[in-house]
């Protein structure tokens, strides 16, 4: 091998390990910065998620509590520690004014008919929703199923009690809406099972 040879692939081999090591440094520099990133990301949604959940309770102890006796639509399932206000007249195909009513209590579908009326009661409630949610009845309808033939619910109505006992309980399909025209005086809806969207689970009852 002649010198001049030697030295130049002593040159070439410098560059090599050379730029070998600058790709080497780029690379532990991109990924300190990716770790970096990724960092400063957990610790804003962890601020975040605290920033709601203290929202949230702060929302929910806000809350007016509202006695089953002074309410003017309301609720009550003793079986399942079920206490909520009924929210009238909801349309359940506008999802707006869906969730915001389900923040305060269980909404009646509009188009149904009311405690005093002949026809079909169609009620429905959140069985699981998000832990950010500002509302205190995200689970209200978590023990629906739960309910057997014969369990009792009351609704009060304009100051007048309705008693109801349960038939049977049924799971369809999210898109089975024949349950709102269903031949019972009172229908219960939640999505099932709860965190999912796969069913709905409906109890129908009638007047006693």
């Amino acid at each position: 091998m002649s010198f001049p040879k030697f030295y130049k692939d002593i040159a070439v081999l410098k560059k090599l390990r050379l730029k070998n090591y600058r790709l080497k440094l780029a690379l532990a520099l991109f990924a300190f910065l990716l770790c970096l990133l990724a960092g400063l990301i957990f610790l804003n949604r962890f601020q975040v998620s605290a920033d709601v959940n203290n929202t949230s309770k702060s929302t929910q102890a806000d809350l007016p509590q509202i006695s089953f006796a002074e309410a003017d639509f309301f609720l009550k399932i003793d079986k399942i520690l079920v206490n909520a206000p009924v929210i009238p007249d909801v349309d359940g195909a506008d999802k707006k004014v869906y969730f915001s009513s389900l923040q305060r209590g269980v909404a009646q579908m509009s188009g149904t008919a009311k405690p005093d009326e002949k026809g079909n009661v169609v009620i429905f409630g959140h069985s699981n929703y998000y832990e950010s949610d500002l509302g205190a009845y995200k689970q209200v309808f978590k023990n629906l199923d739960e309910l057997q033939s014969g369990d009792k619910i009351v609704i009060r109505y304009k100051n007048k009690d309705y008693n109801y006992a349960v038939v049977k309980q049924q799971k369809v399909a999210p898109d089975d809406i024949w349950v709102i025209s269903a031949p019972y005086d009172l229908t219960l809806i939640t999505c099932w099972p709860p965190g999912t969207i796969e069913k709905r689970l409906i109890v129908f009852a009638n007047k006693i």
